[in-house]
C-alpha cells in the first residue's frame, strides 16, 4: 500500500511532540508509546498498518534531523595546512549520505 499522507493523528502527536523535543529517557519513552500505539493499530487491519507507517516515517525524519542538527557537537574540522592552487582539482572520499532531490543516496 501506498503510505502518502501526513502523520497527524492525535493519538500519535504526543509520543511525535516528546521524540523531537525530548532527552535519551524522553526518546525511550516516546519510541515505546509508538511501540503500544503500533500494537494496537495492527489489529485495525492493513489500512490501520500502513497508516501507522506513516507516523514511521515521521518519527524517522524526526531523528534524521536531530542527527543532523547535532553532528557539530561531534565532528571538528580543523584548518587544511596547505590548500592546493585553485587550478588543480583535487579527490577527496568521505563514508557520507547525502539527500539529492529529496531521496538518499
Amino acid at each position: 500500500g501506498l503510505r502518502s499522507g501526513t502523520a497527524r493523528n492525535p493519538q500519535w502527536q504526543s509520543a511525535l511532540a516528546t521524540l523531537a523535543a525530548g532527552d535519551a529517557g524522553a526518546r525511550r519513552r516516546a519510541v515505546m508509546a509508538m511501540r503500544d500505539l503500533r500494537s494496537q493499530w495492527i489489529s485495525g487491519g492493513p489500512v490501520a498498518l500502513i497508516r501507522a507507517a506513516r507516523h514511521y516515517e515521521a518519527a524517522a525524519q524526526v531523528m534524521i534531523f536531530k542527527a543532523v542538527s547535532t553532528c557539530s557537537e561531534f565532528i571538528r574540522v580543523s584548518p587544511a595546512a596547505s590548500l592546493p592552487p585553485p587550478e588543480r582539482w583535487v579527490v577527496v572520499e568521505t563514508p557520507a549520505r547525502i539527500d539529492l532531490a529529496g531521496g538518499w543516496t
